[in-house]
């Protein structure tokens, strides 16, 4: 018959012993042990791959939602100078606005990416091909501007949002600031 008080029975000191130095032991069997490497290395070949992949799908995304904001610059200019183009008189500058802001909401929906066209972002000005000037006085008797220029953003200011990241928030990057603009001229008033 097995007798369990035998088992239960020990002595303190022993065991607390033998458990040190079969801690050592085991320890030092490790540090000398080279047969792990391979975790190491695997360890640090997922965390660079985790990092170009999470750079590239986020790279992309920005590169998605510029080019929609270059969309929505293009045709918020162009309904801009639309406005333009019918109206002839110098107090036109709400008209413009409002049509520009329009077209941008329809373009990127506020709800999901924010306000990406505001007030101050949507200028009247002058084009001559090449530059364009902003016009700085709307009174009567000066030339009525010939273009308008949006800039559209997903830039964290102005009411609207950045463009998150996925996986570089690991890393401690969140965000991409985008930034469109476009320009349209009108030729006949």
């Amino acid at each position: 018959m097995f007798n369990f008080r035998s088992v239960f029975s020990f002595d303190a000191n022993k065991a607390s012993s033998k458990k040190q130095y079969y801690l050592v032991d085991k320890l030092e069997d490790f540090s000398e042990d080279e047969g792990g490497i391979a975790t190491v290395w695997a360890i640090f070949w997922l965390i660079l791959c985790f990092s170009i992949s999470g750079l590239a799908i986020a790279v992309t995304n920005a590169w998605k939602v510029h080019a929609i904001l270059q969309s929505t610059a293009d045709s918020a200019a162009l309904a801009g100078a639309y406005e333009l183009s019918v109206y002839e008189n110098i107090d036109i500058e709400k008209e413009v606005e409002i049509q520009a802001n329009n077209y941008a909401a329809l373009n990127m929906s506020p709800v999901r990416y924010g306000d990406v066209l505001i007030d101050p972002d949507i200028r009247f000005g002058y084009w001559d091909g090449t530059t364009f000037e902003v016009m700085t006085d709307t009174s009567e008797g000066t030339d009525l501007a010939n273009a308008v220029q949006t800039i559209t953003r997903q830039a964290g200011a102005n009411g609207s949002s950045a463009v998150g990241t996925f996986f570089l928030r690991f890393i401690g990057f969140d965000s991409f600031n985008v930034v469109t603009s476009a320009t349209a001229k009108i030729f006949i008033r």
